[in-house]
C-alpha cells in the first residue's frame, strides 16, 4: 500500500550526458516531490565517460545529491558475468570496479541470477536468486525465488506454494 501511494519517477531514458542525468534527478525531486528514483540502465552513462576516474567523480556527484535532495535512488546495471578470470558465471560484485566509487557509495548491492540463462538444462530452471552482496545496515544473504519461465514474473517460494 505504501508503494501504491509513493511518487515514482522512473527515468530510462538512453545514451545522455552525466550533466542531463543529474538535472533529470534533481528536477524530479524539485518539480514533483518524488519518493523514489530508479534510473534504468545507469551503465550506459558511464559508458560516456572516458574511464574509471571520471565513473568515481560521477557516483560521488550522484552521492552528494541524493544526500542533498533526501531521496533514495536505485541505479539498474546489466552487467556481464561472462568473465576470462572466472570459470563458471555467477554475479561477484568485483564487476562493479568498472564504475569507479559507486559501489564505495552504495548503501546496498544486489544481484538477480539464474542459473538457466546460461544453462538452459540447469535443473532449477524456475529458480532465481536474490543476492544481497552488501548491505551496510544488515545481512549479506541470498534468497531463492521464484522465477516464471513464460511471464518473467519473480515471486517469493513461499507464495508459489499457495
Amino acid at each position: 500500500e505504501t508503494v501504491q501511494k509513493s511518487k515514482i519517477f522512473f527515468d530510462d531514458t538512453p545514451l545522455i550526458s552525466v550533466e542531463d542525468f543529474l538535472q533529470r534527478i534533481k528536477k524530479a525531486k524539485e518539480s514533483l516531490n518524488v519518493d523514489l528514483i530508479i534510473v534504468d540502465s545507469f551503465n550506459f552513462i558511464p559508458n560516456n565517460l572516458k574511464n574509471i576516474q571520471e565513473c568515481s567523480k560521477l557516483a560521488d556527484k550522484i552521492k552528494e545529491l541524493i544526500l542533498e535532495l533526501h531521496v533514495p535512488v536505485i541505479l539498474l546495471l546489466q552487467l556481464n558475468y561472462v568473465s576470462d578470470y572466472r570459470h563458471f558465471n555467477y554475479p561477484d560484485i568485483r564487476e562493479l570496479r568498472k564504475f569507479g566509487s559507486l559501489n564505495k557509495h552504495a548503501d546496498i548491492v544486489t544481484f538477480l541470477n539464474r542459473f538457466s540463462y546460461y544453462d538452459p538444462d540447469e535443473q532449477y530452471a524456475y529458480m532465481c536468486e536474490l543476492i544481497i552482496a552488501r548491505q551496510r545496515r544488515g545481512i549479506a544473504r541470498v534468497i531463492n525465488l521464484f522465477y516464471g519461465l513464460t511471464t518473467g514474473k519473480i515471486k517469493s517460494l513461499a507464495r508459489c506454494s499457495e
